[in-house]
């Protein structure tokens, strides 16, 4: 674990020592401690190092380390100093998502930096969440594989779909729902996206769920193997999405209102949707694909 100070008007992070348990004080001098995964960290670090602003002076939420966890982020600031938050943040980077959460339930920590899925969010007790970021089913991913697959297979229907091997992981709550609803006969989970791409990369399942990439083609390159996205199909992802606070906290309702506040005009301003269309999470080229996991659709376009 690593602590990252960031003051909310300052895109610039400190490494510093783990604080719990601040106590409320003047809204100047308040720290919020909250969660973040590490490789989010260091790409908010990047996206705002390429910006040369800090995240309340964000308007264009392109570039090249953009993606839904970094937005969310830089929202998550936003709607903080729209809602009258006048303090500093202090990220503590984290690993294990349900040891995270367990901990933000205990009060160790007063919120969590990017939106979790309401499956997830029940899991744990004392957690409150924000109005939705995300709706129900107004959240699509794409179905990714390998250049390779992409290539000999492209299902364009569920039905066809299910004659391959999806690989996921039963930690993301909300995507592992997902895919059980889908009734995949040969759905394998890891624990890890290393995992995830190894087992693409070997053969051993030939798709998995993906967000949309802010990339021309919306291929997803890492380090283990690039994937790239069947087009003419997306995913809806069950549930909403919310932020989250711990109940236990001192600051945890506190900070659940400021994020209220500050995510209404976020919405009535339309910076939200603008957030995730322009980092490539709500994509306008797949406006017209067809929604694989809904009933009634009519067959995509053939190419």
């Amino acid at each position: 674990m690593r602590c990252i100070f960031m003051p909310l008007f300052v895109a610039l992070f400190v490494h510093c020592p783990a604080t719990y348990g601040q106590t409320p004080d003047s809204a100047s001098s308040k720290v919020l401690t909250v969660i973040i995964a590490e490789d989010v960290a260091s790409d908010v670090q990047r996206f705002l190092a390429e910006k040369k602003l800090p995240a309340t002076g964000i308007t264009d939420f392109g570039g090249k380390y953009s993606r839904r966890d970094v937005v969310e982020v830089i929202l998550f600031h936003q709607a903080l100093r729209l809602g009258g938050f006048e303090g500093t943040i202090q990220f503590s980077t984290q690993a294990d998502i349900r040891r995270a959460l367990r901990k933000l339930s205990q009060g160790k920590y007063a919120a969590w930096a990017t939106t979790l899925p309401d499956s997830l969010i029940e899991e744990e007790q004392n957690l409150l969440k924000s109005e939705p970021l995300v709706y129900d089913s107004n959240y699509y991913v794409g179905l990714y594989t390998t250049r390779e697959n992409l290539q000999l297979l492209s299902p364009r229907t569920l039905s066809k779909l299910r004659e391959y091997c999806v690989v996921s992981s039963n930690l993301w709550v909300a995507d592992w729902k997902t895919l059980q609803a889908m009734e995949l006969p040969c759905l394998h989970s890891a624990d890890r996206w290393e995992l995830i791409l190894r087992m693409l990369k070997k053969g051993r399942s030939q798709f998995t769920m993906a967000p949309f990439q802010n990339t021309p083609d919306m291929r997803f390159v890492t380090d283990e193997v690039t994937l790239f996205p069947v087009p003419g199909i997306k995913i809806a992802l069950l549930g909403k999405r919310h932020w989250v606070t711990s109940g236990k906290h001192p600051y945890g309702s506190m900070t659940l209102s400021y994020l209220n506040k500050g995510l209404d005009i976020l919405h009535s301003q339309g910076t939200v949707i603008k957030a995730y269309r322009e980092s490539g999470t709500i994509q306008s080229t797949t406006d017209r694909w067809i929604v694989i996991n809904k009933p009634n659709q009519k067959k995509p376009p053939q190419n």
